[in-house]
């Protein structure tokens, strides 16, 4: 999968998760804002989390390659970020409710999968939608949405919203 992505802001220092300020002892420079919401590349003072999926979409660097990087960037510069990572959680019968199944429901109802109420309960009735959708779509149907569902879901979702945004 790839994103492009503009950068549209540089701000040393910008207010992030939790509405703690950067300073240069930890840096959290957002330097890279989308049009759907703010996402950023930015320095961490917790390096185990860089390359995993510990935020809500950021690109975590060290603070010292963020701050080269800060004056190496012109506002504009296009940015690939290319990968597949899963940052869902698995829906499964008695899994607890959430948006995310919400997401789900609302998706197989547009699909004409599921036709009970949009609850965010991952039930029986959602488990028998999922399990067609996947048996439609050449995955196991197993009834569990997990990364190779939830991937199916998100193309449907966007063939039937005509969305064309990552």
């Amino acid at each position: 999968m790839q994103y492009f992505f503009q950068i549209n802001d540089h701000n040393l220092n910008a207010s992030v998760t939790g509405g703690r300020r950067s300073s240069l002892d930890n840096l959290n420079c957002t330097i890279l804002n989308t049009g759907w919401g703010g996402y950023g590349i930015h320095g961490t003072d917790a390096p185990e989390g860089i390359g995993t999926a510990a935020s809500n979409g950021c690109i975590r660097m060290l603070n010292e390659d963020v701050i080269e990087l800060y004056d190496m960037v012109p506002l504009g510069t296009k940015v690939k970020i290319v990968g597949d990572v899963f940052t869902g959680r698995i829906l499964y019968v008695g899994v607890p409710d959430g948006d995310d199944v919400q997401e789900v429901q609302a998706i197989l109802r547009m699909a004409g999968y599921y036709d009970g109420e949009i609850t965010g309960t991952y039930d029986e009735l959602t488990r028998s939608a999922v399990q067609r959708f996947q048996q439609d779509y050449g995955i196991s149907p197993d009834g569990i949405v997990g990364p190779i569902t939830y991937e199916n879901l998100r193309k449907v979702n966007d063939t039937l919203l005509d969305s064309r945004d990552p």
